[in-house]
């Protein structure tokens, strides 16, 4: 079938010289249906590749003769339809959302001096959206490229000539259809191979055939290839059918107004639902035009390139106000630490204007602005693109600046200032095609800029504040938020007076599942700085403050100089502060008039609601649905599939941020299953309380209920929880909303010191279900009732969710009748045998062994049912009481089940384990089934462990020794057989599980001749990890060789399981000495723990060290195989403990190294530095 419909597919490809083709030619005229004059449509390619800019003088006559250009989407519009994108905030956020750890928190407070590369970057390379915007070049076919792409072309001819702009699509929903156009359609058929190499000729890949179909305008072609390359049943749908009923109504529309000319990308164009069927549709005749391409129509485009348009400055003011300039348009703010960056793209002229602003923090490593500028102009040959035209020393505002102007090797002109303060270099500049840069407009942007100074009477506060402080110095330079706001950059502000240098810098990091110790923190994020040896760490020690701990450090740059810093933390705030200065008193003044404060709203708060959570809260920020939209496009298959899972329960929760001071809360909807309930409330809150605590490993600190609102069909409670964890003063507080069946959360962060957030304050206060949807019953109701009748509804939907959910309904004992009535008498499509063994299993939760008559009636009536034998079985001991177990034992003695799924044995007689002490009931009289493989080793397993717990003894399965002698025997030749083919351990899960059973069933006729000479025969095992499992088992009855021990010894990994056993038991004397010791043990557990070996393993030395779960001592190894020429370092950490044990054993790798060369203190030493980190969550590498 799919064949077929492939076939079927490709037909016009391959049928092109006998099927007339529809659609040929890009420019297409539109008259008719009550057009005074002709419109037109053009098919475009979004690209500046110069196939694109074969234009006929058709089509410049078509241009210049309309009233009116319509296009996708406006140009002019584009950056303010970008950056105000609800949407594409959403899809930025959701990248950074789940990428916390690739701006780690203790990464936060270096300051980064730019490097080589750095510098290479910001002096050569423009920001990227620069080019998406107004060339979409590609570097490496720049020399056959236009200018600018076509759509843009005609918006600027349209707009150079007076012309009024339209956007036929909304920006919004447009970039929503692109998205879903890219949904992955697993039922799409794609071309094969062989097809592709038939359809592609001579053509090397699908874009040149593409292009050279866009060449001779064969929109058929192009068509066909679309169909091709995306057989998916949301690209044609949403990429261009659904877009295309929306820009076929907009053209309707102004075409009835005036004379159009549309340009929309070619794959619009043909088909059936394609804008020219569709206007055809609407009663218009659209037709071909000829686009013969002549030097008239070649020099249109090159007079329309040449053509500046003024406009009127726009007075531009830098965030923090130190800049100020005037450029012809809206500057859009970028920041992508370090450095951030100002752009306005002037989408008309096909120009540019940028601000970079790098900061160097130049004072803390001893380096000042004469460094940087003669760093800078040691680079500009190299890095200024094309040719330096001049290059000339000015001053901007006082301060040492570069003019520059340059000539890229396309011929566009370019003009630099670079300009040099004691806290940053700013680079600004111009970019254009051809002579843009040249033009009045540029030359006004670079004569009004203005560098402003401040006045530093005043406390300074940032302007969502958070925190003040005094920065001395009328230079200062800060870093807000850009038009993409990411919470986890750090906030900088930096100053400078006469020589001196201050700085503060402000981390939030909200993390609703994890605390870190506040003393670790307060000294590791300056810990962290020096990793780049650029700084060390002078001094760290913690000081007490009036109502908590901060800390204090000195770092020392590589001049010797010092710098002296605080860092102190409040709620999810972490604030840096740093100083150059040395006079001590300076120091204090500037560190004591630090102080946190409440942050500041320059939004209304409103009440919202979410129609996703189905909840409300005041907020300076709205919730919105995209968030919900975005995932349902990445879900696998199994979540796109038809069938609805909701009534399992479900989880949605969406972190709310808002962007000018960064606070973010979290809100969360978790539904249960339709048939969870609860005997008590107090139960359900238990078990949610204690599932977050254990799972995150956090206290709860507080519990208060705020209402409790309940009838006979609704229950709501409302709750406000604090947890809080060991060493932290830091809170999560939280309100959690039960009502019915869903239970609605907000999760804020808190200190217990005085943490002020509005934001969190009043999202608590408000929080509340929405109110317009109620999930389920109230979760105390029993759902049994709502069970039987949704199979009595028959209904399929009700059904199934029914029949998967049989153990998620709690029966009681009232419903035992109607449970067996409908294990026996109901019949439905849709609930299956499974479904109807599950319920009958259900009679074991009632605890009542009054229903065991009808269970062995039962199994009597389905000796024909394997399946029903068995979970009847399994029933059986799940009541948990001598009854239940004497009635396993009589019918599986009377009639055993059988099967041939082996896994179905193991799970019967697991259910034995929840309540081992009532199994001996079955013993001895089951032992007959071990005549039966199928149950012979799981009946001796469980014997073994009984014998082990002392439940039973020897004499109670006498009867079965022979059989256990001859089984034992057996197992054994079959391990020396896999020792003859296999005679080295090499894998850690070598076992014989089979002999191990039988070996211990045999130990209390140790006595017996017959069982020595098995137990002697048994030493000769030549796989150590068998041997050693063995040789414990039969030690305590019959005395090993120490030479056995000895030669285990040998084996590290053979070792570690016996080791244990010879200390519990006080038998370290048998080994010989060398492997006695720690270390020895040490190494064995090293290599037990490792799923490859190496050829050789050594000592190195051993290291007490605290981590945060426990004191630990740490083993150092080195290893490598035979052939390697480098080391690899190993360790081991453990729980210092007297006795050496393996229960927390970490196993790790460090690093490669060459002996002659490595200093191995410093190996060492880098080591215990990241073992100190183990169990730091926050920490990342």
């Amino acid at each position: 079938m799919y064949r077929f419909l492939l076939s079927f597919l490709l037909l016009p490809l391959f049928s092109f010289a006998q099927i007339n083709k529809e659609y040929q030619g890009l420019l297409w005229k539109i008259s008719g249906n009550g057009l005074e004059e002709a419109s037109y449509l053009y098919g475009t390619m979004h690209v500046s590749n110069r196939v694109a800019f074969h234009l006929s003088e058709t089509f410049f006559e078509a241009l210049d003769n309309a009233d009116y250009v319509a296009l996708e989407t406006n140009p002019e519009t584009w950056v303010a339809d970008l950056t105000s994108s609800e949407l594409y905030r959403d899809l930025f956020k959701m990248s950074y959302q789940y990428n916390q750890y690739m701006m780690p928190l203790y990464n936060s407070f270096n300051p980064k001096e730019p490097q080589q590369q750095d510098w290479e970057y910001y002096l050569a390379r423009d920001q990227d959206l620069l080019n998406n915007l107004l060339y979409r070049l590609d570097q490496q076919d720049q020399d056959f490229a236009e200018s600018t792409y076509l759509d843009l072309f005609i918006f600027q001819a349209g707009r150079k000539a007076g012309k009024t702009i339209y956007a036929l699509e909304d920006y919004e929903e447009s970039y929503k259809s692109v998205l879903k156009a890219s949904r992955q359609d697993e039922d799409a058929v794609y071309i094969t191979d062989r097809q592709a190499r038939d359809l592609l000729g001579d053509f090397t890949d699908w874009q040149t055939l593409m292009e050279d179909a866009y060449r001779r305008g064969d929109l058929d072609l192009i068509d066909t290839l679309n169909s091709v390359l995306y057989p998916g049943k949301y690209y044609r749908k949403n990429m261009l059918d659904d877009r295309n009923k929306v820009m076929v109504a907009g053209m309707d529309s102004l075409m009835q107004a005036g004379v159009l000319f549309t340009g929309v990308g070619a794959s619009h164009l043909p088909g059936k639902m394609g804008l020219i069927n569709l206007l055809r549709e609407k009663g218009y005749t659209v037709e071909a035009e000829n686009r013969a391409v002549t030097t008239t129509s070649i020099s249109r485009k090159d007079e329309i390139d040449a053509i500046i348009l003024s406009a009127e400055p726009q007075d531009f003011i830098s965030d923090d106000f130190f800049i100020q300039a005037q450029v012809p348009g809206k500057m859009i703010k970028f920041l992508s630490q370090p450095y951030q960056e100002y752009v306005f793209a002037d989408m008309v002229n096909g120009g540019f204007y940028s601000i970079r602003r790098i900061p160097t923090y130049g004072p803390v490593y001893g380096k000042d602005r004469a460094f940087y500028q003669g760093r800078i102009d040691s680079m500009l040959f190299e890095n200024i693109p094309g040719k330096i035209l001049s290059k000339d020393t000015i001053q901007v505002s006082g301060f040492p600046a570069f003019d520059i102007k340059n000539e890229t090797r396309t011929g566009d002109h370019q003009h630099y200032q670079i300009v040099f303060t004691d806290l940053e270099v700013i680079i600004f500049k111009v970019g254009g095609h051809k002579d843009f840069a040249q033009s009045a407009l540029p030359k006004a942007f670079f004569k009004s800029l203005e560098l402003n100074s401040f006045d530093d009477t005043e406390k300074y506060r940032p302007q969502f504040e958070g925190f003040e402080l005094r920065m001395p110095g009328s230079l200062r330079t800060e870093q807000y938020e850009a038009a993409f706001a990411n919470p986890y950059y750090t906030f900088w502000v930096q100053s400078f007076d006469e020589g001196e240098y201050y700085a503060a810098a402000l981390r939030q990091y909200y993390d609703f599942d994890y605390f870190e110790e506040d003393d670790f923190e307060l000294k590791y994020l300056i810990e962290k700085i020096a990793d780049d040896k650029k700084l060390e760490v002078d001094t760290i020690y913690l000081d007490a403050g009036e109502s908590t701990t901060f800390s204090r450090f000195v770092l020392k740059n590589k001049k010797e100089e010092k710098i002296f810093g605080q860092v102190h933390i409040q709620g999810p705030k972490y604030v840096m502060m740093m100083t150059t200065a040395q006079d001590q008193a300076e120091q204090e003044s500037f560190f004591n008039s630090f102080a946190f404060t409440p942050w500041q709203y320059e939004d209304e708060f409103q009440e919202y609601q979410d129609s996703v959570l189905h909840l409300r809260l005041e907020s300076p920020v709205k919730p919105n649905d995209y968030e919900s939209f975005l995932a349902g496009l990445s879900q696998s298959r199994g979540y796109q599939s038809d069938e609805d899972h909701s009534y399992r329960g479900e989880v949605k929760e969406k972190v709310l941020t808002y962007s000018p001071s960064g606070e973010q809360i979290k809100v969360r909807l978790e539904t249960e299953h339709i048939y969870a309930s609860y005997l008590k409330l107090e139960d359900y809150w238990l078990e949610k309380i204690n599932d977050f605590s254990d799972e995150q490993g956090l206290q709860l600190i507080s519990d208060s209920t705020l209402y409790t609102r309940q009838d006979s069909n609704y229950l709501s409670e409302a709750k406000v929880l604090v947890f809080s964890d060991t060493n932290t003063h830091r809170q999560i507080k939280t309100k959690w909303i039960l009502e019915n069946g869903a239970l609605y959360s907000l999760w804020t962060l808190s200190d217990s010191l005085g943490y002020n957030s509005a934001f969190a304050e009043r999202a608590l206060a408000s929080f509340q279900p929405a109110g317009d949807t109620i999930f389920g019953k109230p979760i105390t109701l029993p759902k049994a009732d709502l069970f039987f009748e949704a199979l009595d509804s028959r209904d399929s939907v009700r059904l199934f969710e029914a029949s998967n959910s049989v153990y998620k309904v709690d029966f009681v004992e009232e419903d035992a009748d109607r449970i067996k009535d409908y294990v026996l008498n109901y019949e439905q499509e849709g609930f299956d045998r499974t479904a109807r063994l599950k319920l009958l299993n259900r009679l074991s939760w009632l605890d009542n062994e009054k229903h065991i008559p009808f269970l062995e009636d039962l199994y009597y009536d389905k000796l024909d049912s394997s399946a029903y034998q068995f979970k009847i079985l399994e029933t059986l001991v799940d009541f948990n009481g001598k009854e239940g177990n004497k009635s396993f034992k009589k019918l599986i003695m009377d009639e055993p089940p059988f099967t041939a799924t082996s896994y179905i044995y193991s799970q019967l007689f697991e259910e034995f384990r929840d309540t081992i002490e009532l199994a001996p009931i079955i013993y001895p009289d089951i032992l007959p089934l071990t005549d039966f493989e199928d149950y012979r080793s799981e009946i001796y397993e469980l014997l073994a462990e009984l014998l082990d717990s002392g439940l039973v003894k020897g004499g109670d399965y006498k009867s079965k020794y022979k059989s256990l002698l001859l089984f034992a025997k057996v197992e054994l030749k079959k391990q020396h057989a896999s020792d003859e083919s296999t005679n080295t351990y090499s894998r850690k899960k070598t076992v014989n599980s089979e002999l191990v059973t039988y070996t211990k069933l045999l130990r209390p006729f140790a006595r017996k001749k017959e069982v020595q000479e098995q137990y002697r025969k048994t030493l000769s095992v030549r796989n150590e990890a068998v041997l050693a499992d063995l040789v414990v088992v039969m030690d305590p009855y019959w005395e090993v060789p120490d030479s056995t021990w000895n030669s285990l010894a040998k084996k590290p990994k053979a070792f570690y399981k016996v080791y244990p056993y010879l200390q519990k038991n006080d038998k370290l004397k048998v080994l010989d000495e060398k492997y006695r010791s720690r270390e020895y043990y040490a190494q064995s557990i090293l290599e037990y723990n490792r799923y490859s070996s190496y050829d050789t393993v050594s000592f190195i030395g051993s290291e007490k060290v605290e981590i945060k779960a426990y004191p630990a001592e740490v083993f150092f190894f080195r290893a490598r195989n035979e052939d390697d020429k480098l080391w690899k370092l190993m360790y081991l950490v453990v729980e210092d403990k007297e006795k050496l044990s393996a229960e927390y054993a970490m196993v790790r790798e460090g690093e490669t190294y060459n002996e002659n060369i490595a200093d191995m203190d410093e190996v060492i030493k880098d080591a215990l530095k990241e073992i100190k980190l183990y169990g730091r969550e926050r920490v990342v590498d």
